[in-house]
């Protein structure tokens, strides 16, 4: 099935049952810092949920929310051990632009960016500026400033792990001015990340129901907990880094590929008898349509 990031195929390949089965258990599509638990999670129209560490977990016991949630860790990572993808080291740095979407802006500039990263010592350098699909086209003039402006591609390919893989696994260390999932994704390839400052604020003026109208990534309580872990350069993660990406990405607590091939099947079965699942069930068989012809 076509999805967002690929992710769908992921859970489907590592459960070892076919592409074109319609994945029902909503789960999480990236790293998540809130201090909440967004409304999408909340009230998906899946009784199924898939989440990436128990501490998102623990989030929907907190909030006394009725569904049936699975640590799977992140979906990334099936690939990633299917392919034994190792860093290469064929480049110095990547930085990576905290993403904007259609409905919410980042106040991020080239000038921004620029100013950050001439700071950065010379040992670093050349940087290349990794944008989302959707922020491409606004930074691409950074390439007049001599940057190497790249991007995985569009969101909803079934080839955007191996193309993320491809690119992340050549750069020997890793920067941004905001925690990502590319910083759990770096570090789990033994890439150092460091974290700058000044980071980004986020203006949602689309009403996206999982944030704030106005907000900053680093200042919700976990991110602020844990930033001091990247607030220093260094050529090989340490062993608090290493502790907390384990963690955040699920490695030591999800589940067997048998247990998530069951309950793929078992949530399958059950979207003929509850109404939650059988939306799910028509959205996952609707939604790959509609973006094959987007």
């Amino acid at each position: 099935m076509l999805s967002g990031y690929g992710q769908d195929n992921l859970y489907l390949e590592r459960a070892g049952l076919p592409n074109l089965l319609p994945l029902i258990p909503y789960y999480e599509h990236g790293w998540n810092l809130t201090d909440h638990l967004g409304d999408s999670y909340k009230y998906s129209n899946s009784s199924y949920h898939f989440s990436w560490n128990k501490r998102m977990k623990d989030k929907f016991s907190k909030n006394k929310i009725n569904k049936k949630v699975f640590i799977t860790g992140s979906p990334f990572l099936f690939y990633k051990e299917k392919e034994n993808v190792k860093k290469k080291i064929e480049k110095n740095t990547i930085f990576f632009v905290a993403h904007s979407t259609p409905l919410i802006k980042s106040d991020t500039t080239i000038e921004t960016i620029d100013n950050l990263l001439k700071k950065l010592p010379h040992n670093l350098k050349p940087i290349d500026i990794c944008c989302h699909y959707f922020d491409y086209k606004n930074f691409k003039a950074m390439e007049k400033l001599g940057y190497n402006v790249i991007t995985v591609g569009k969101v909803f390919s079934n080839d955007y792990p191996k193309i993320f893989y491809n690119m992340i696994s050549r750069y020997s260390h890793a920067v941004s001015n905001q925690l990502g999932s590319y910083t759990l994704y770096c570090v789990n390839l033994d890439i150092p990340f460091y974290l700058l400052d000044e980071a980004p604020k986020f203006t949602n003026f689309g009403g996206d129901k999982n944030v704030p109208y106005k907000y900053r990534v680093s200042d919700f309580k976990y991110a602020k907990e844990i930033s001091p872990l990247f607030n220093k350069i260094i050529d090989k993660p340490s062993l608090d880094q290493k502790k907390l990406v384990d963690s955040e990405l699920g490695l030591n607590s999800r589940i067997d590929q048998l247990i998530l091939r069951k309950i793929v099947l078992e949530s399958l079965k059950n979207s003929f008898v509850n109404v939650g699942d059988a939306i799910s069930l028509m959205k996952a068989i609707i939604k790959p349509l509609y973006f094959y012809f987007k």
